[in-house]
């Protein structure tokens, strides 16, 4: 087992929530259609997140090498998943409001 200071792995969680939030925040124009789909990659990486801080705070805050290297390689495809979701949900949400709304000044 590697040993890891425990403010890698809280270090590794802040940064992956801010990304979701970040991520998530972007989704306001999405109807609540798309957004399950999308709810549900941000629960997976929330609750593994959630998990990691977990075990980091109990007494030992070791969390074994390949435990760590599956959980990191789990959110890593989860967040490139939500990343892809969220980007193609935005983007169809602006075409739709585009095709609502066509430019009103042609020449």
């Amino acid at each position: 087992m590697i040993v890891k200071d425990i403010s890698v792995y809280l270090d590794y969680v802040a940064d992956i929530n801010k990304k979701v939030n970040d991520l998530y925040a972007k989704i306001s124009s999405v109807t609540e259609h798309k957004k399950t789909d999308i709810d549900a990659l941000r629960v997976k990486i929330l609750a593994k997140t959630n998990l990691i801080t977990m075990l980091a705070n109990q007494e030992v805050g070791l969390i074994p090498h390949s435990d760590w290297v599956q959980y990191q390689s789990d959110i890593d495809k989860w967040l490139t998943e939500l990343e892809n979701k969220v980007n193609t949900a935005v983007a169809n949400a602006h075409i739709q409001q585009n095709q609502e709304y066509p430019l009103v000044n042609h020449r």
